[in-house]
């Protein structure tokens, strides 16, 4: 066996890649998920019920439906205040902001005299988080209430929310999150804190919305009104009360590991839930990450190397599923949140890395191979144009999606001159290296035969002349050409065997498949004619020319995309404007269509528009292979 580096550094390479997945993870210049992993523990453990001392009374869309459209006035929610207290909740929390002067200023007046009254109200503010610049309620409503709580939440990197500030500090003072105002006990001026000091704190989701006990704002007004006092009193003595809006269109909600939308009342009431339970979430400190990383990479990298390849992957197996069972144990009754994708990517790293120790001879051998056909792929992809030519607003564009490295498919287009534009889609048949090279030399004989002043039928008659001529590999191509005329707007063409093209008659709001003028599939024979047809091709028509992997794209169940996929997506192409803006909406409808299923063959499209500008010169073209899809 021969080994490149000595054995005392091979020993020590699953330490260097934990080492190296750390820093990366940490720095956040890998995304290792790790939060959507966190999310994941949040549903595996479910939804388990809230506090019973929380109560959230909602603005939802029956309280809009009964008491009028928002904005409210002041006075409605002084009525509303006057009429709780009666039932002495412990406090009461409005996630509402009342920073501007109401329509009436003397309900503003009365909503104030019911929050002094009621001697436990806190209200909501929010900060410019650069400035740190806060912005009050009305100065007569912050005098009355008991205390001011900022509103403003910590997003993560893709958006959702699991962490609050408890306290900020300003210039005018300390002031605290609602949560820690709501949980906590007041001795004298100063609240009795759930917590030792810390920048942030984790929330721990008792689940979605229907976790709370909940209550509509226009409910508590009816029952008030009925004078139903057992009712309202099993409601509100000594509750937590946060007031706030889940109806349609609240434009205070986010995503949450439980919700994808949770309005801003759910996250506080999280976020209270946590502090009243002391249901705190811990996350190690950072070098203890990084060991138990080291710990794991180095493990499965030992197992690997001593036992082989089957005994490594049973022991990998084991390990990994263990490391995640203990995860979400500790998760669930320790509050504890370890790492679980870093070393998850880490262990099957290291597991691969014994591999590769062990079969470095032939994964060398292995990568000359891949870098071959890299190479390859390079320069089969240089035959291809980056951008197709435009005739005044007519143009192409198209894409190639290979199935393998390499592939047979190709496209390419032509300034003919006098105001016509030459365009074509061609199919070898098969797929990977001979077809490449065929495709190679079909684009070189193409390119080579003079086309000013032929026709489409003329063009394919020739080239299949050239093909056949020289042909010994049995290989054939099937092949489509296409002729714009700018000053007739019409447009001709040929078929060598090739798929029908599509063409969408923007006027008459009808499809019709090409099949006139089809011949037979190029380089077989000698002596074949290829017909030419014509056409009308208005403004804001669409023509697209599609190779067979495009219809006959499989996805998970075996189904294909087919022609009636293709006229779907054809159709609801219509508004878009430019036509890469159609090539990407058809390739991404194919790919929704694939799923993970594999690509059995290579899948090029091209469409012909005219489009609204004629200043268009955005890259017309794309090329891809089966890895970078």
């Amino acid at each position: 066996m021969f080994f490149p580096i000595k054995r005392p550094l091979i020993t020590a390479l699953p330490a260097f890649l934990a080492i190296g997945l750390f820093v990366l993870n940490l720095s956040g210049i890998i995304n290792f998920h790790e939060l959507d992993a966190l999310d994941l523990r949040f549903r595996l453990r479910g939804a388990r019920a809230a506090d019973s001392r929380i109560l959230l009374v909602t603005i939802d869309d029956s309280s809009l439906q009964a008491l009028g459209q928002w904005p409210w006035p002041r006075s409605l929610y002084a009525v509303f205040l006057d009429k709780i207290s009666i039932y002495q909740p412990a406090r009461v929390f409005f996630d509402i902001l009342f920073s501007e002067t109401g329509a009436d200023p003397e309900a503003d007046k009365r909503f104030a005299e019911s929050i002094k009254k009621a001697g436990n109200v806190i209200l909501a503010f929010y900060f410019d988080d650069e400035r740190l610049k806060p912005t009050f309620p009305l100065p007569e409503m912050s005098q009355a209430a008991q205390s001011l709580g900022f509103v403003n939440v910590i997003v993560d990197g893709d958006g959702r929310v699991r962490r609050f500030r408890p306290s900020v500090k300003f210039p005018e003072g300390e002031f605290f999150h609602p949560a820690v105002i709501m949980s906590s006990p007041q001795k004298g001026d100063r609240l009795e804190l759930p917590f030792k000091p810390v920048p942030f704190l984790h929330l721990n989701f008792s689940g979605p919305l229907s976790s709370f006990r909940t209550i509509s704002f226009g409910e508590v007004i009816r029952l008030a009104g009925l004078g139903d006092e057992s009712q309202l009193r099993e409601l509100f003595k000594n509750k937590l009360i946060l007031v706030g809006h889940t109806a349609t269109a609240t434009t205070d909600v986010r995503p949450t590991p439980f919700m994808t939308q949770s309005p801003g009342i759910l996250v506080l009431a999280s976020a209270v839930d946590t502090l009243l339970k002391k249901s705190f979430l811990r996350e190690w400190p950072p070098w203890e990450q990084c060991l138990l990383l080291i710990f794991l990479t180095q493990l499965i990298f030992w197992t690997g190397i001593r036992f082989g390849p089957q005994a490594g992957l049973i022991n990998f197996l084991a390990v990994a599923l263990g490391y995640a069972f203990l995860n979400l144990v500790l998760f669930i009754f320790r509050g504890l949140i370890l790492p679980f994708v870093l070393p998850q990517v880490g262990m099957l790293l290291s597991y691969g890395l014994a591999l590769f120790i062990r079969f470095l001879e032939i994964r060398f051998q292995s990568e000359r191979t891949a870098q071959e056909l890299k190479s390859a792929a390079e320069i089969q992809k240089s035959f291809l144009p980056v951008v197709l030519p435009q005739i005044g607003a007519w143009g192409v564009s198209a894409a190639c999606h290979f199935a393998r490295e390499v592939g047979g498919d190709f496209y390419d287009g032509w300034d003919l001159g006098q105001g016509r534009l030459g365009f074509c889609l061609g199919d070898v048949a098969g797929k990977g290296m001979p077809a490449a090279l065929y495709m190679a030399k079909t684009l070189s004989e193409l390119r080579a035969i003079p086309k000013q002043g032929k026709m489409p039928g003329e063009v394919l008659a020739e080239l299949n002349e050239r093909l056949a001529e020289t042909n010994t590999t049995g290989m054939f191509v099937t092949l489509f050409y296409g002729l714009i005329d700018s000053n007739e707007n019409k447009l001709f063409f040929s078929s060598g065997g090739h798929e029908p093209a599509l063409l969408y008659d923007f006027t008459k709001k009808s499809l019709d498949f090409l099949n006139q003028a089809k011949g037979v599939p190029l380089g077989s024979f000698v002596g074949m004619e290829y017909p030419t047809a014509s056409l009308n091709f208005e403004e804001g028509n669409i023509l697209l020319v599609y190779s067979d992997g495009a219809r006959e794209m499989r996805n998970e169940a075996g189904m294909e995309f087919g022609p009636k996929g293709l006229e779907r997506v054809l159709v609801s192409s219509e508004k878009l404007k430019d036509r890469e803006e159609i090539v990407r909406s058809v390739m991404e409808k194919i790919e929704q269509h694939r799923q993970s299923a594999p690509i059995h063959d290579d899948c090029t499209l091209l469409v012909v528009r005219k489009s609204e500008s004629a200043s268009f010169s955005s890259p017309t073209c794309a090329v891809t292979s089966r890895g970078e899809s």
